[in-house]
């Protein structure tokens, strides 16, 4: 027989908005008189998210909601809903500052995107009545990277913008995170430019005691400037306060993310 717990804490819970989920099972096996959930994005991609949330808390919330009616939604779950926005709950933080920087890609890069372009698209129209929305994501990703880093040239504009950036605020004292959605080509790409920093990469492939010393490093001492973050990795559940900088090297699709 499971044994009954009085309070169920759940970091991070929009992690069981998928109600087939093992996780999201597992989480709804454990017994408890209450249950608290936290997370700063209830709702990522649509509202079933937010309602398999709620019924992780509480199974029977939407009994008698019609479940196309935002409104009673709302209404359902306003009782066990406590929402504080940054500026209320930490109000000496300063305001966040968010840049959005274009550039050109480097010739070597340039070159080799219109060639994957015009090909890709060739590719696709080949494809017929079998294309699918996968074959066009791939080749976005394909271009994507490109833009990242050319790994026959090992030259990137990107990076070539990073490494104006870190040379002057390392010198300000200041550490920085870098995050893509593509550890291995690009983060990888990038780390051996950027050797002076001492960086590290935090990905889906470390142990969690590895992943805890690269935490500690990067926040206790001074000798690491510089995290490369995997977007999956790193999104949730850790805490970074040393870096006043972040980088997105490249942006997942979702704002949520």
């Amino acid at each position: 027989q499971a044994s009954k717990f009085d309070l169920l804490i759940l970091d991070e819970v929009q992690k069981t908005k998928n109600p087939s989920a093992k996780t999201t099972k597992a989480v709804r096996a454990i017994k408890s008189s209450y249950k608290w959930a936290l997370s700063g994005t209830p709702l990522e991609n649509k509202i079933e998210d937010l309602i398999t949330i709620c019924e992780t808390i509480k199974p029977d919330i939407f009994k008698n909601t019609n479940p196309y009616s935002y409104s009673q939604l709302i209404e359902a779950y306003k009782p066990i809903f406590l929402r504080r926005k940054k500026e209320d709950a930490l109000k000496d933080l300063p305001p966040k500052i968010t840049k959005e920087v274009w550039l050109d890609l480097l010739p070597s890069q340039r070159k080799k995107y219109d060639l994957a372009e015009k090909q890709g698209i060739v590719d696709l129209e080949e494809k017929g009545e079998q294309l699918t929305i996968q074959h066009i994501l791939a080749l976005i990703t394909k271009l994507k990277q490109i833009c990242n880093y050319d790994i026959v040239e090992n030259e990137s504009s990107k990076l070539e913008y990073l490494m104006e950036e870190l040379e002057e605020l390392t010198e300000q004292g200041d550490k920085a995170l870098v995050f893509s959605q593509y550890p291995n080509e690009t983060l990888k790409k990038l780390l051996p430019h950027l050797k002076q920093y001492n960086p590290e990469i935090y990905d889906g492939s470390l142990s969690d005691l590895k992943r805890t010393k690269i935490i500690e490093d990067f926040q206790q001492t001074d000798n690491s400037k510089l995290l490369l973050l995997s977007l999956k990795a790193g999104n949730a559940g850790i805490t970074l306060t040393k870096a006043n900088y972040v980088y997105h090297f490249d942006l997942w699709w979702n704002p949520a993310v």
